[in-house]
């Protein structure tokens, strides 16, 4: 969500005519560097980030008059960790606006910050070319965190794809990984269909798209 919510709606202000930084590191030269570049920023937008330090430099751009906005498209806390879900909420009363991802999440923000807005995850079509292929076998393919969704993927996903390979011919394709042998062990103990793990994918490469 980091590409299609943040460098590519980077590259399209870009070629607006508008100056963007784009941050995603968190080490502490990235963080003093965020607080040198904040002051000459006119809008900050936070994208999926509420820890403590994030709080700090929310304040920080408050302070130098900079317009904050916190955009969220996906469940603020995976777990319902409670001190994540009161740092979300912190962010989303403090920010000038939320941009959220689906109506669900619209609904959840509406409930302490009035100013959210709908925008849903959409991709750049044109970075995308269609390869014609004689293959007419069905891909198959789930993209995400591996590591926190890996009882989800065997219990859910994993049973329909056995089930459906007793009669049907498919490519699977999973990325993300993340180097789970849980994963990798069912997965590809799938009969008869050609099964593809990607254990990580740079998301920040244009090539990797």
């Amino acid at each position: 969500s980091s590409r299609v919510r943040g460098f590519w709606i980077a590259d399209e202000l870009r070629d607006r005519g508008h100056r963007v930084h784009l941050s995603w590191k968190h080490s502490y030269l990235e963080w003093l560097a965020m607080l040198f570049l904040i002051p000459f920023q006119d809008c900050i937008v936070f994208h999926k980030t509420y820890s403590r330090n994030h709080k700090l430099l929310a304040r920080w751009s408050k302070a130098w008059n900079c317009s904050i906005y916190l955009d969220i498209d996906d469940a603020p806390s995976r777990i319902n960790s409670a001190v994540t879900l009161a740092n979300f909420e912190w962010m989303a009363r403090y920010s000038n606006g939320v941009f959220a991802g689906s109506e669900a999440l619209v609904n959840y923000v509406k409930g302490f910050q009035e100013k959210v807005h709908l925008i849903p995850t959409s991709i750049a079509l044109s970075n995308y070319h269609v390869q014609p292929s004689e293959n007419k076998i069905p891909r198959i393919a789930w993209v995400g965190n591996g590591a926190h969704y890996k009882e989800d993927l065997l219990s859910i996903l994993l049973p329909v794809l056995q089930k459906l390979a007793k009669s049907h011919s498919f490519q699977f394709t999973l990325i993300g990984a993340l180097g789970q042998t849980e994963l990798h062990a069912g997965f590809e103990a799938l009969d008869s269909n050609k099964v593809e793990l990607i254990d990580n994918l740079d998301w920040a490469d244009p090539r990797s798209m």
